[in-house]
């Protein structure tokens, strides 16, 4: 939790728009094995800043909650949204290797190998949410 509050307070946003962070105390966490919460970290630090560089938001919000059987990130913005089918078919499409982008694919390959769930809620004029959902023992 505090590595994610300080990732929202080092983020550089265009002017008006505000990043927030709503997490659960951070012993409701304390059963996330180091691995899962270094994953979750990077896992946020990009989808932050492809909500920065991309969603022209005027909110961004980065949430942690522990649920039963599992702690869940998102990062919702109230921004441009986009088509993610139309993004992921121009991606397979890039004939320039330089012109590529890797933040989906990266959050995509981590979810994958800490065998979280991932969702993208993406519509074009309303926003985007990032959300993954990593499996984790009952609390004790």
């Amino acid at each position: 939790v505090a590595a994610l509050e300080s990732l929202v307070q080092s983020v550089t946003p265009l002017p008006g728009t505000e990043v927030d962070l709503l997490a659960d105390p951070e012993e409701s966490l304390a059963a996330m094995p180091d691995h899962a919460a270094a994953a979750l970290y990077r896992i946020a630090q990009e989808a932050l800043g492809n909500a920065v560089k991309h969603s022209r938001a005027t909110g961004i919000l980065l949430s942690l909650q522990r649920v039963p059987g599992a702690v869940v990130m998102a990062c919702t913005d109230d921004g441009i949204g986009f088509d993610l089918p139309e993004r992921k078919a121009a991606r397979a499409k890039e004939a320039d290797p330089t012109r590529q982008h890797f933040g989906l694919s990266s959050i995509e390959q981590r979810c994958a190998l800490l065998g979280a769930d991932l969702r993208i809620e993406a519509i074009p004029g309303r926003g985007t949410r990032v959300i993954v959902e990593l499996p984790l023992p009952p609390n004790p």
